[in-house]
């Protein structure tokens, strides 16, 4: 269930009437430490809201199809250093959780079925760990990490430099033209 201005100003229309549910919300949120989270929110009917955590090396685009043929609320993320989203701080399962969770937050995302698949599995059992009274229900798709994974953590911004011999310049900062969400 979501609980803002900002989402129920998109379940409805100037005039109140119902918006096509395929219609796709994509912008990024500005999380407390300055970095940008990416979201993609496909509006819906009824007060239950799906979040969608895609897998390693892939974005926040991949539950397009499968969005398009719900009618709930769905919330899919670029996971940190993925997709539109500026790079983790550190690249780990609990912090890209922390990250999910600061974004339901400023979504106004009360309570929600997870779903998440390879990468995204590893990251939504930690962010069910950490939030589980807004948690209705985990689905994992053969989820990752149950352990470390080290390509994620290759993602952080330090990996990036030393690898590329030159300094890291997030989505943000070169530009993106993203919608901002503040």
């Amino acid at each position: 269930m979501i609980r803002s201005p900002s989402a129920a100003a998109i379940r409805s229309g100037s005039a109140g009437c119902p918006v096509e549910s395929r219609v796709v919300v994509v912008e990024s949120l500005r999380l407390s430490d300055g970095r940008m989270l990416c979201t993609r929110r496909w509006p819906g009917t009824g007060h239950e809201t799906l979040v969608l955590l895609h897998g390693l090396l892939d974005c926040s685009e991949g539950w397009t199809r499968l969005c398009d043929e719900m009618s709930c609320t769905r919330i899919a993320f670029d996971l940190p250093g993925f997709g539109h989203s500026d790079l983790p701080h550190l690249g780990s399962i609990a912090g890209y959780a922390r990250d999910v969770a600061e974004g339901l937050a400023m979504l106004g995302v009360e309570r929600f079925t997870l779903v998440g698949h390879s990468l995204g599995g590893a990251v939504a059992t930690a962010l069910a760990e950490l939030m589980p009274a807004q948690v209705a229900a985990l689905v994992l798709l053969a989820p990752a990490g149950f352990g470390r994974l080290h390509l994620a953590e290759a993602v952080s911004v330090r990996a990036f430099e030393i690898s590329f011999g030159r300094r890291y310049r997030s989505p943000s900062q070169a530009g993106s033209r993203l919608p901002r969400a503040t």
